[in-house]
């Protein structure tokens, strides 16, 4: 796509005169995948809701639509992200480390942190936990090492599931969402999802950032009631398409449920692999207080069994 510069004639019928050709979308997008700063300010203007103003700042004149448009032209190309495309903004620079935490178990966030050197952030991390609603807990906690001016990344999910624990997190965090954003995620738990958490970014203060993730489940415990998975998916997809943050591709992995068992020889033993892969959950993320992407979620899962080879048939 191309930045259009317009001509015309002046009020005397002269040629107006010819202004200098702008830098296009594609030119933009190629300096920011080679420029970890242009990255880094990209981020910040995205976090803020100021992608337009980022863009005409670097030379592009585009809509935000126009850059929406640009943006999922790249990734359906052929139906998927490239993968140099991917391993910049998902393996490479700014891949994240996290670490899931059960219930039981938080002793294990302080030497995680100091492993990727970063116990410093236990005590926000700490901090964090006191400034939940009542009830609300968190299961993991990650960072993005490369990212300039990274956060700590946390969840916090409640013991019940409905519209009123939302709005309760949202006013005790101080997050931004306005009405539009409220109703997408209530839409989202009334489609039937059995939970959701908050995703949320988090300063050395123990401060949350505005700006937030919703991840609604497909699957969980307690199962959804009278809802079909393959249902609860499309409602959920559906409503995220309207908002104008999700396209067709999720149809991609909507059969997805792949399980495989592999026996395997294992110093005289036999090793039972079991392989799991399937739709899990969709996440929009808020920007602004607007809804600004929707992701979909594929979880996976490797169980290994040590059985002595006598005990085996």
């Amino acid at each position: 796509m191309r930045a259009h510069v317009m001509y015309g004639n002046d009020a005397l019928g002269k040629q107006a005169p010819r202004e200098k050709q702008r830098m296009t979308i594609d030119e933009l997008y190629g300096k920011v995948l080679a420029d970890d700063k242009l990255k880094a300010s990209l981020t910040e203007a995205a976090k803020a809701g100021k992608i337009e103003e980022w863009v005409a700042a670097h030379g592009v004149e585009a809509t935000e639509g126009e850059l929406l448009t640009y943006v999922r032209a790249i990734a359906t190309k052929s139906g998927e992200l490239t993968d140099e495309q991917l391993d910049k903004i998902a393996g490479g620079g700014y891949g994240s480390i996290t670490l899931t935490v059960c219930k039981d178990r938080a002793d294990l966030v302080a030497p995680f942190l100091a492993a990727v050197g970063e116990a410093h952030r236990l005590s926000a991390w700490e901090a964090f936990l006191s400034r939940l609603p009542q009830g609300w807990e968190t299961s993991y906690v990650g960072l993005f090492p490369a990212c300039p001016g990274g956060l700590l990344r946390v969840n916090a999910h409640p013991a019940k599931t409905g519209a009123a624990s939302l709005e309760e997190a949202i006013a005790t965090l101080g997050l931004k969402a306005d009405k539009a954003a409220r109703d997408l995620c209530e839409e989202l738990l009334n489609a039937g999802c059995p939970g959701f958490d908050l995703q949320l970014d988090v300063d050395d203060d123990s401060i949350p950032q505005r700006d937030f993730g919703f991840e609604a489940y497909l699957e969980g415990w307690p199962k959804a009631a009278s809802t079909s998975k393959r249902e609860l998916a499309r409602r959920v997809f559906g409503a995220l398409g309207s908002a104008d943050v999700a396209d067709e591709r999720w149809h991609l992995c909507e059969d997805l449920d792949l399980s495989k068992h592999i026996p395997l020889p294992c110093d005289g033993r036999i090793a039972s692999c079991q392989i799991s892969l399937r739709l899990f959950s969709a996440k929009v993320k808020f920007a602004n207080g607007k809804p600004r992407l929707g992701k979909a979620y594929l979880r996976g899962d490797a169980l290994l069994s040590l059985f002595p080879i006598e005990a085996c048939p």
